[in-house]
């Protein structure tokens, strides 16, 4: 296998590693809630699995992504325009790897400066994206062997930019873990796809897609699957059981009663709608 194409795979794997291992971290933390706290719960200052998410998720997520993105850069099929957005995942990558380094305080409500650092780093990657992918759809739309990309990339980035910037304030009010899920998800299985893609033109001479390029591409995908049938399995459970806390605030009771002091605007708009929540009981919101 070329060098370059070693750097492209790390894109076809670092997107299902991710998510395997924040599912796998979601299950491992006593009470935490995949389908209505966020990731950034997993990595937060008062999580016992800090130290695994923020090192072995963001940080190891962030290293392929480079690798991939030099990858891209020495790719002997893309053009100019393509080479470029290796700047931006690069960029974005970066940003990524700084969640995990600024790790958000506790129950990530944040008021210290790691903690807005935080918020900040996790907004910058999405915007970034966009530009790299419009930057391969330009030199998709030219290359004939990476045509196949073009449907996929507003398939699957303009619902991502919905899930992440649009309010939709039902689905983000009862269920934001998922709808940030979605959010990170769509844009990196689209590098995924990238990857994939950039890395069969490699060697435009090859009639088939070699033996162990069927071996990585089965690997990564059926890793993908497992991702998402656990994401699944876990938005079952947790709609079967009422939820004990606020989502996005606070996971129980115990927390809320000192968070909500806070939020209380928001922890009231959540019991307005839902006043047989058992949290809203106990509030008496």
């Amino acid at each position: 296998m070329s060098p370059r194409r070693a750097l492209l795979l790390c894109g076809v794997f670092a997107p299902p590693l991710f998510f395997l291992a924040l599912l796998l971290f979601g299950w491992m933390t006593p009470g935490y809630d995949l389908a209505r706290q966020f990731i950034s719960e997993l990595g937060a200052v008062d999580s016992p699995v800090r130290v695994l998410v923020n090192v072995f998720g963001f940080g190891l997520f962030g290293v392929f992504l480079v690798l991939f993105s030099v990858g891209v850069v020495r790719s002997s099929v893309l053009r100019t325009t393509g080479k470029l957005s290796a700047l931006f995942f690069f960029a974005a990558v970066v940003s990524m790897i700084l969640v995990g380094v600024f790790s958000c305080d506790a129950n990530c409500i944040n008021t210290t400066v790691t903690g807005d650092l935080h918020n900040k780093f996790s907004f910058y990657p999405f915007p970034i994206l966009t530009v790299a992918f419009l930057l391969l759809l330009v030199d998709a739309t030219r290359i004939k062997n990476l045509r196949w990309l073009v449907p996929f990339i507003p398939l699957l980035g303009i619902p991502a930019l919905i899930f992440r910037f649009a309010s939709l304030p039902l689905l983000r009010e009862m269920y934001p873990g998922l709808l940030q899920r979605a959010a990170i998800g769509l844009p990196f299985f689209l590098v995924m796809l990238i990857a994939m893609g950039v890395y069969r033109t490699e060697e435009p001479g090859d009639a088939r897609i070699p033996k162990s390029a069927k071996f990585f591409y089965t690997t990564a995908l059926a890793l993908i699957v497992l991702s998402v049938a656990g994401l699944m399995f876990s938005l079952f459970a947790s709609s079967r059981a009422p939820y004990d806390g606020v989502p996005g605030i606070c996971a129980d009771t115990t927390e809320c009663r000192t968070i909500c002091q806070n939020n209380r605007g928001r922890c009231q708009s959540y019991c307005a709608r839902n006043e047989e929540a058992p949290v809203c009981t106990v509030l008496g919101f």
